[in-house]
């Protein structure tokens, strides 16, 4: 076996045994300390549930990139992703202001960007491109962060995804980016799935997004502008389809864009009679069909078919969102 393939699959161990290990201690500090998530009229959770496991999840990564001395790629990972996990810590403690969030992640996105994870193009289009996308990934996940595992599950697919995908373009960072992501939310899910035990909160919902969006930045620089670059967007689809609808639905009944509901892509599947579990494994299905057209996509067979794959994706997505039958997407006559 290849050293490179060893040292991977050893980061990736240590990263689900420090999840795995670390996870169940917060739970207990921050449950004696009251540090929990109590139930409300847009939560499912019917008790106080700890939050803060981003705390973990951000431990086991980091501890098992550095514990493999991968310290170019956490070099470039660090000072974002830290600013954006120190943001969510901040939201979970303080619920700070819309407009104080997104100016630090948009910090966090420049840092990435000064850091060399850049989308392509010049300068004056990769900065606010990086920025942009950094930013969606990021509050995509915090926004879908509404049942047991269901964030979680889904980075851990996404993850996954784009870890085949670096396999496929025998792209090393891209693998050890993401690998250990993966192995670290598979960890934390035994505590965090239906259920849960310990909650991710926005520092860990955050964090996950804004990996998962790093990634894709590394995929990104290695296939240029061709049209695979969307593969990242097909890997995290549910998320960012779900975060697409909250905007629509908020400008077409003109409310502000920031305004929390209760109609996210669960609620709506939970309306319909849906119990929790069955919705977020639906929506696993979802995410991992997604996987599949990004992998179709990048897949140097069917170069001649990608734009195909892109549309018979948007056409599948699309009879999706028409199952969720939104009221603020049907034509009103007069």
């Amino acid at each position: 076996m290849p050293a490179s393939v060893t040292q991977l699959l050893r980061i990736s161990g240590y990263a689900f045994l420090i999840a795995l290990v670390v996870t169940p201690i917060l739970r207990d500090i921050f449950r004696a300390y009251n540090v929990v998530d109590r139930p409300g009229l847009r939560k499912v959770h019917a008790y106080p549930i700890p939050r803060l496991g981003g705390i973990a999840l951000a431990a086991a990564y980091s501890m098992a990139l550095a514990g493999q001395h991968v310290y170019a790629l956490l070099w470039k990972l660090l000072p974002g992703a830290g600013l954006m996990f120190a943001t969510g810590i901040l939201d979970d403690f303080f619920n700070l202001r819309a407009r104080y969030k997104l100016a630090a992640q948009i910090a966090a996105g420049c840092l990435a960007w000064r850091m060399g994870l850049r989308a392509p193009g010049p300068d004056a289009i990769s900065l606010p491109l990086t920025v942009f996308w950094l930013v969606l990934a990021a509050n995509a996940f915090n926004l879908i962060d509404g049942l047991d595992g269901l964030c979680a599950g889904l980075g851990c697919i996404g993850a996954t995804v784009l870890f085949l995908l670096g396999w496929m373009q025998s792209d090393l960072a891209l693998q050890r980016a993401t690998l250990p992501l993966a192995a670290a939310l598979l960890g934390f899910l035994c505590f965090n799935f239906s259920r849960a035990t310990m909650f991710l909160g926005d520092s860990g919902a955050l964090l996950i997004g804004f990996l998962l969006g790093c990634a894709g930045l590394i995929w990104s620089a290695d296939v240029g502008r061709h049209v695979r670059v969307v593969a990242p967007v097909l890997a995290v689809a549910v998320p960012l389809m779900d975060v697409a609808l909250a905007v629509v639905r908020r400008v077409i009944t003109r409310r502000p864009i920031f305004a929390p509901d209760r109609a996210h892509t669960h609620h709506r599947l939970l309306d319909r009679g849906l119990n929790p579990t069955h919705v977020t494994l639906l929506l696993y299905a979802w995410g991992i069909c997604g996987g599949v057209f990004a992998w179709l996509l990048a897949f140097p067979a069917l170069e001649s078919w990608r734009w195909t794959v892109v549309a018979v994706f948007a056409a599948a997505m699309l009879l999706g969102i028409s199952q969720l039958k939104y009221s603020e997407f049907k034509w009103r006559h007069n």
